[in-house]
């Protein structure tokens, strides 16, 4: 699996010192172009690239309308990324690092997207099960302990999954292959393994989804943002335990 190297190391235990092979996540830099101009540099486990570069866009607002996503060319050549759009960039575009230190690009004030139109509702009873089969998904981390995973998923089921390094990237990931494949996000969760910052939330409501679900915590400016658009977020799912921090009157407890 391209995901996972083998690595020589040195390990100090109550043993001694011991030599062995152990498993280390990917990590490789991957350029994306947009008609033949770099746009970004991004570390990333070198696979789903298709999926990664069109949901980074998509987030990103290059590819601003969902239907540019299938209707660009992508094309994956080694470390490199190639998208054919039909149209130019904004001048203006330009790469910010955000609080991941993942890359992202800056098109103005990303708070200002509009208010969520869906009201989806969720059970508890519909999260707990869908985390488990979460983390059960995740076997870059199992075998690493060095990835993030993300998922989008039905109340009832997981239809895409992805790891990275990156927990940027990986929701970039699922939400680009959901795109690519032309499936309405705006009736589905996405579900996350680390943070749940602001950029984070803004991807998830670029796509229409209107309910972020997190093992981990959120970040004030996250919750902020979710409470005037309507973005439920809920985090450190945990067993039979889980923090709601928005929009509690949608998930039916």
């Amino acid at each position: 699996m391209k995901s996972i190297k083998k690595v020589n190391l040195t390990r100090l235990s109550t043993r001694g010192l011991v030599r062995k092979t152990d498993l280390v996540a990917a990590e490789e830099a991957v350029v994306i172009y947009v008609n033949e101009k770099p746009i970004v540099s991004l570390f990333c486990t070198p696979d789903a690239l298709r999926d990664l570069a069109a949901g980074f866009l998509f987030a990103s607002g290059i590819l601003r309308d969902k239907d540019d996503v299938p209707a660009a060319v992508i094309e994956v050549k080694k470390k490199a990324v190639f998208v054919k759009v039909d149209r130019s960039l904004a001048e203006e575009s330009h790469l910010r690092v955000g609080s991941g230190c993942g890359g992202s690009l800056d098109f103005g004030p990303m708070g200002l997207i509009a208010p969520l139109k869906t009201k989806l509702k969720v059970s508890a009873d519909m999260i707990f099960p869908l985390i488990k089969e979460f983390q059960e998904r995740a076997v870059i981390f199992k075998e690493t302990g060095g990835a993030h995973c993300a998922a989008i998923c039905s109340p009832e089921e997981i239809l895409f999954f992805a790891e990275d390094i990156g927990r940027h990237n990986a929701a970039d990931k699922v939400i680009g292959q959901a795109l690519l494949k032309e499936i309405p996000l705006e009736d589905k969760l996405l579900l996350l393994s680390g943070r749940i910052a602001f950029d984070i939330a803004v991807k998830a409501a670029r796509g229409g989804i209107s309910i972020c679900i997190s093992r981990a915590a959120p970040t004030s400016a996250a919750l902020e943002f979710g409470e005037r658009i309507g973005l439920v977020i809920i985090g450190f799912v945990r067993g039979k335990r889980m923090n709601i921090y928005t929009h509690t009157e949608r998930v039916i407890l």
